[in-house]
C-alpha cells in the first residue's frame, strides 16, 4: 500500500529525504513567475519562444522574459519548470502568477479567444470599452476643448 504524504496545516509537508535545492529552485521559479502579470521563460535560440514573445508584443503586453540560455542556474530552473509540468520546458508562460503552458497551450487559448480576457484579468492588457454614446460624448468634449483652445489663442 502506498503511503500518503504527510500534511501540516492543509499543505503537504516536505519529505525528510527530499533535496532542499529542488524546493529552493521551485520557490525561485514561482516567485519569478508572480512578479509581473506575464512571465515567459525562454531560450534566445528557440523559434517557438520567439513566436510567443512576438504574439504578446503584438498585443501590447510587456512580459518579463527570462532567457534561460543567458542565466546562471539555468539547468536547475529548467528542472523546476519541468516539475511544474512544462514539457518542453520552454517557452513556459505564466499569466497572473499561474502556469498557463507552452506554445501550444498559449496558441490554443488565443484561438479559443480566451487569451485576451486572461491578460486583461491579470492586468497585463488595458482596454477602454465605451458605448457609442459615451464615445460620442467623449469626442464632443474633446472637440469643444480644442475649439475653446483655438479661439483663446487667436485673441
Amino acid at each position: 500500500m502506498e503511503k500518503k504524504p504527510e500534511r501540516r496545516n492543509g499543505k503537504i509537508a516536505k519529505a525528510s529525504n527530499a533535496n532542499p535545492l529542488e524546493f529552493s529552485h521551485h520557490h525561485v521559479v514561482t516567485k519569478m513567475a508572480s512578479e509581473r502579470p506575464v512571465v515567459i521563460f525562454s531560450k534566445s535560440s528557440c523559434c517557438m519562444c520567439h513566436s510567443i514573445k512576438t504574439l504578446f508584443s503584438d498585443f501590447g503586453v510587456n512580459p518579463a522574459v527570462y532567457e534561460l540560455d543567458e542565466m546562471q542556474r539555468a539547468r536547475e530552473i529548467e528542472q523546476a519548470l519541468s516539475r511544474l509540468g512544462c514539457n518542453p520546458t520552454v517557452p513556459a508562460v505564466f499569466i497572473g502568477g499561474e502556469f498557463v503552458g507552452g506554445a501550444n497551450e498559449v496558441m490554443n487559448l488565443h484561438l479559443q479567444r480566451s487569451l485576451i480576457p486572461m491578460l486583461k484579468r491579470a492586468g497585463a492588457l488595458w482596454s477602454i470599452a465605451l458605448s457609442s454614446s459615451e464615445l460620442g460624448s467623449l469626442l464632443g468634449t474633446m472637440l469643444f476643448g480644442l475649439v475653446g483652445l483655438m479661439s483663446s489663442s487667436s485673441s
